[in-house]
């Protein structure tokens, strides 16, 4: 008896371990997709913008490229944490509250689509 429950607990360890790592490779597979999908993402923003229409009569080409761009500076509001103090004779709490913090300007690396005009080649050349 304890032949048959040992090769009935083999046999299904086995089967159980195959599917977890079939399932841990659907999962990888999956995640790897997801990965592909999204966008590069620079400070927060998921996804990059569509590349814009072609501007009419020129040649050229839209190419995706990293700038700099100026954020302005602002207010943020920011939580202070609840403060005590103990001195001798007691001590003083003060509860947690909000403050306005200033952030100061400073620029952020973004993706952004950019207008490369085509190069105009001479007359009579046929690779530049």
């Amino acid at each position: 008896m304890d032949l048959k429950t040992g090769i009935f607990s083999l046999a299904l360890g086995s089967l159980l371990i195959g599917s977890a790592a079939r399932a841990d490779d659907m999962h990888t597979a999956t995640a790897a997709q997801e990965i592909q999908t999204q966008a590069f993402a620079y400070n927060g923003q998921a996804r990059r913008s569509p590349q814009p229409p072609a501007p009419r009569n020129q040649q050229g080409r839209y190419e995706l490229k990293r700038v700099q761009q100026f954020v302005a500076g602002r207010y943020e509001k920011v939580w202070v944490a609840d403060k005590c103090r103990f001195v001798a004779r007691g001590g003083t709490c003060n509860s947690g509250h909000y403050e306005q913090k200033w952030v100061a300007g400073h620029y952020e690396t973004v993706e952004q689509w950019v207008w490369v005009p085509a190069q105009h080649r001479g007359p009579g050349s046929r690779w530049g």
